[in-house]
This record gives structure tokens, C-alpha cells and sequence, in this order.
């Protein structure tokens, strides 16, 4: 896998892209008890968008029984070890 040269890859951002993820971000979690959706949660002690807590937070306050949460050891959330596990969460559910 080679990120750096992803077309999609964001690289930087402006500030205006920084509030509105800071909005998404207290969107869901004002909203978080309404949120019924699978969900998978992916973050790592080195994200530097969403610390582990705010997964984790949200996590324990959402209303979905189909929700998982994965946490990486020194890791963003990028990679060979994370899109595997996305897959496969993924496959697991589209089989339904």
C-alpha cells in the first residue's frame, strides 16, 4: 500500500476544513445516543485527527448494537494492518 501517493490522500488542509471537522466532531458527539448505524471506530495513539478517547467515548455512548472499536499501539489509522481489519469488517457484514 502506498499512501503517500494516493490521489485522495489529504496532505493539508485549511482552516476552514479544520472547523468543519471540528463541527462534524461535536455534531456526533451531541448526537451520539441517536446514532443507530453499524459503525466501525478505527484510531491510534499517534492519530493525529482523533484521539483514542474520543473513540472511545463515542463508542460507549452510541445507541448501535453493531458497533466495533479498534484501537492501534503506535499507529494512525493507515496501513496495511488497518485497511485488512476494515475489509474484513466490512465483508463480515455485507455477507448479511
Amino acid at each position: 500500500m502506498s499512501l503517500p501517493n494516493d490521489p485522495l490522500m489529504l496532505e493539508n488542509f485549511s482552516v476552514s476544513f479544520a472547523n468543519s471537522f471540528k463541527e462534524g466532531v461535536q455534531y456526533l458527539k451531541d448526537n451520539d445516543n441517536k446514532f443507530i448505524d453499524p459503525v466501525l471506530l478505527v484510531s491510534g495513539d499517534a492519530d493525529l485527527y482523533v484521539v483514542p478517547k474520543d473513540a472511545i467515548d463515542f463508542y460507549q455512548e452510541t445507541n448501535s448494537i453493531n458497533k466495533s472499536l479498534r484501537l492501534y499501539h503506535g499507529l494512525e489509522p493507515k496501513g496495511d494492518i488497518v485497511v485488512d481489519d476494515i475489509v474484513r469488517w466490512i465483508s463480515q457484514r455485507a455477507k448479511k
